[in-house]
């Protein structure tokens, strides 16, 4: 009886032992996932804060030199002005559009819940309902309703 209570107990206390080891991998391993994942985070944003200041520049600049009168002082004609102005604010709108390629090019999260959102909306289209005026169409009508 004394030696089946002593197994009991050294049954007991390596498997706790054992638990507890796995336990610990499962986090060491939760923890090397969380910090690719926080890298990757980091590289994004990086990327995103230095693509935004690249492309805020011409914009910054060309504020500062219409404060400063710049454009005035030399002579600058007004046509020369917005053609500046212009390309300022097409690097401004191509950040807003740049940002969504850096995470997609960068973000390995972000690709998996993106496509999964477009999934989940391409499987959503099927479920509206046809209407009715199209179904009383002809089928020559409806070919030429597609093509236009």
């Amino acid at each position: 009886m004394c030696l089946c209570s002593l197994l009991t107990i050294l049954l007991i206390t390596q498997l706790t032992r054992s638990h507890s080891s796995m336990k610990n991998s499962l986090r060491r391993e939760q923890m090397a996932a969380r910090l690719v994942e926080q890298r990757q985070l980091t590289v994004t944003l990086l990327l995103i804060v230095v693509f935004f200041i690249v492309s805020v520049i011409p914009t910054v600049s060309f504020w500062l030199m219409k404060r400063a009168g710049f454009f005035a002082k030399h002579k600058i004609s007004l046509y020369a002005e917005t053609i500046f102005w212009s390309v300022s604010g097409a690097f401004v709108a191509i950040n807003y559009v740049g940002n969504f390629f850096i995470y997609i090019l960068a973000n390995r999260a972000f690709r998996n819940d993106f496509s999964r959102v477009l999934l989940r909306m391409k499987s959503s289209w099927g479920s509206f309902p046809v209407r009715s005026s199209f179904k009383a169409m002809s089928t020559s009508q409806q070919t030429y309703q597609t093509r236009v």
